[in-house]
């Protein structure tokens, strides 16, 4: 069973001279915080931690490799702009699974899509902080299901 989970960064601030260096605001630290400490208690199984290079995924990212004690490693394609397509097709080739992946909207969406749907036609939204955790026996487009969320303090009550 390959297992992945998608994670959004948490809130970050508009206060920075660029996107690219954005950092957590207090309530997106507590936010990431929650949701990461909601996942850690279930005994996840999260083996590898793959992050967007942008400050705030490091930051989030961070948080998560001190609840696991696993290193994070940095992707390129896990940016706002990047390909799902482009990604899922490097992951498939990779066998990439226990994976705790962070990134951003609208990114982990269409990733989420790809994963579940087949296509990126759609985007799920994610909101800050939420983690989702997807499934499958076989990797490929439209093979994976949903198995669980983690929201941490700002867990709605949305229907999937």
């Amino acid at each position: 069973m390959r297992r992945l989970w998608l994670m959004r960064h948490g809130e970050a601030g508009f206060s920075a001279r660029d996107d690219f260096s954005r950092e957590l605001t207090p309530a997106g630290v507590l936010e990431v915080q929650e949701s990461l400490g909601a996942l850690s208690a279930t005994g996840s199984g999260v083996r590898h931690i793959l992050a967007s290079p942008l400050v705030r995924a490091q930051q989030t990212a961070a948080v998560a490799a001190g609840c696991f004690n696993i290193p994070v490693s940095t992707h390129p394609q896990l940016t706002p702009q990047s390909d799902a397509r482009v990604f899922f097709d490097w992951a498939w080739r990779n066998d990439l699974s226990d994976c705790l992946i962070v990134s951003h909207m609208p990114f982990i969406g269409e990733l989420f899509s790809m994963a579940v749907e087949g296509s990126c036609r759609y985007s799920m939204s994610f909101h800050t902080g939420q983690i989702v955790c997807i499934a499958a026996d076989v990797f490929g487009p439209g093979c994976f299901s949903l198995v669980e969320e983690h929201a941490g303090y700002k867990k709605s009550d949305r229907s999937w």
